[in-house]
């Protein structure tokens, strides 16, 4: 019971509608990809969707004894020279671990809007993508 309200709680922090910038603050280019990828960096996985309107949703998960923590961040993108340009625009992040004894569980989160824009270097590869290094498969979930 407890563990479906957590699953409950972080889903809908992640939950963010996306925002439409203000006319002329968007990335010009036109999205010149688009794809579902995941990939791991250590034991925290990424997950990216990059959508044919040139916006994007990027997670990331990471768990270990007993605690969870999920972050998620949603804005728009563009593709250009071999760089991905990122303008981020909300951000939510949540975490589910067992409290002092074990007896409890300790849930917490929180979501803000953001403006802040990243450069990342994109290569395409025979499985998917590698995004600044870390390589991506397509995803088929």
């Amino acid at each position: 019971m407890t563990r479906r309200i957590c699953r409950a709680v972080l889903l809908a922090l992640l939950e963010l509608p996306i925002v439409s910038f203000a006319a002329g603050a968007a990335p010009t280019k036109e999205a010149s990809f688009s794809g579902r990828f995941y990939g791991m960096e250590g034991r925290l996985m990424h997950t990216w969707d990059f959508n044919e309107d040139g916006t994007f949703y990027h997670a990331t998960i990471a768990s270990g004894a007993g605690t969870s923590v999920r972050s998620g961040e949603r804005g728009r993108f563009a593709v250009e020279d071999g760089v991905l340009t990122l303008r981020v625009q909300k951000t939510a992040s949540g975490f589910v671990t067992p409290g002092v004894g074990g007896r409890t569980t300790q849930v917490g989160g929180g979501a803000q809007d953001k403006e802040e824009t990243r450069r990342l270097r994109l290569k395409r590869s025979a499985q998917g993508v590698v995004l600044d290094g870390v390589a991506l498969k397509v995803k088929s979930w």
